[in-house]
């Protein structure tokens, strides 16, 4: 019967007001990190040499090197995400991606353009691959799974919004443009964070998977938290195979 109640509770979709504010929250910030490292890398070489007269098939292979940069920075982030809190860290993250993502739209040589864009996949990491699974894991450690279900379906929307939306404002205005409002939007975004977000549900007054329990349970899952010990080292994982695949 125990066991029963388990698994209906960890497939139940109700999260409460809270709990589904921070779920479409994180599914923004997948939002933002799937179509900056994905079409993103795409659609501005492509705009950058039409605009600048560069080589686009050069400006497609700083890709490679950027997706690496960005590797390196989800193991950065993914280090300090626990000590300055996932609110924190998207916000800033946000802000500096945004700024970068201006400064993009004004680059004058190709060694520029790859500078910025390798910063844009190092600083975008804190809030895709950092921020977010902690904010998940704080606030559904028992229903992540189905949580981070709904909080990736961010991705799909990807070339639903994102694609059709930045490639119009491209055609219509130069490449600057489309970077600057997205750059805004960034900010925007990191601002509400600030404001309203919270890193844990007892910040807001709610519970862990929306799940009323006792003050003496919430304290013992906190402190299991704290003392928690990742068997995973940064040395181990980059002799991992897996990591590089």
């Amino acid at each position: 019967m125990e066991t029963k109640k388990l698994s209906k509770s960890l497939t139940d979709n109700r999260f409460g007001g809270w709990g589904w504010s921070m779920i479409f929250y994180t599914m923004i910030l997948y939002f933002f990190y799937a179509a900056i490292t994905t079409d993103g890398m795409n659609l501005i070489p492509s705009a950058f040499a039409e605009a600048h007269g560069w080589d686009a098939n050069t400006l497609l292979s700083v890709a490679t090197p950027a997706g690496l940069i960005g590797l390196v920075g989800g193991f950065v982030f993914g280090r300090l995400v626990i000590k300055t809190k996932p609110k924190n860290m998207s916000a800033v993250t946000l802000i500096i991606t945004g700024i970068l993502y201006a400064l993009l739209g004004m680059v004058p040589s190709v060694a520029l353009y790859t500078i910025d864009l390798m910063l844009i996949c190092f600083f975008a990491s804190g809030f895709g691959t950092a921020a977010c699974p902690a904010f998940i894991a704080n606030w559904f450690p028992t229903k992540k799974g189905i949580a981070l279900g709904w909080a990736t379906m961010g991705v799909i929307f990807v070339d639903i919004i994102w694609t059709p939306a930045v490639t119009g404002a491209i055609q219509r205005w130069d490449v600057s443009v489309p970077l600057d409002i997205l750059a805004v939007i960034f900010v925007i975004v990191a601002v509400i964070g600030i404001l309203f977000v919270k890193n844990t549900p007892e910040e807001a007054g709610a519970y862990q998977d929306n799940e009323p329990c006792s003050a003496e349970m919430v304290e013992r899952t906190l402190k299991q938290i704290k003392q928690y010990k990742s068997p995973w080292t940064f040395k181990k994982l980059l002799s991992t195979k897996v990591v590089w695949i």
